[in-house]
């Protein structure tokens, strides 16, 4: 069983098995082109363990969707 934890420094991580494992992916609301270009932090994302898919964690949508939805890896 997989559980969700946000914690106070606004990071969210997985837990499975009591193994808390940091996002492989953080997910971003990209709006707009070039210089006007914003990029909104929305949620994250887990690799599945045969990294064939993964799990999406949305913290918020956005209301008029006119972007897309973009996957970084986080920076360390």
């Amino acid at each position: 069983m997989q559980s969700y934890f946000n914690l106070t420094n606004g990071e969210t991580i997985m837990t499975t098995n009591n193994i808390n494992k940091k996002p492989s992916f953080h997910a971003f609301y990209v709006q707009g082109e070039k210089e006007e270009t914003t990029w909104t932090k929305v949620g994250v994302a887990w690799n599945h363990k045969d990294e064939k898919g993964f799990n999406l964690v949305l913290d918020v949508l956005p209301i008029n969707f006119d972007g897309e939805i973009v996957l970084r890896e986080p920076k360390d």
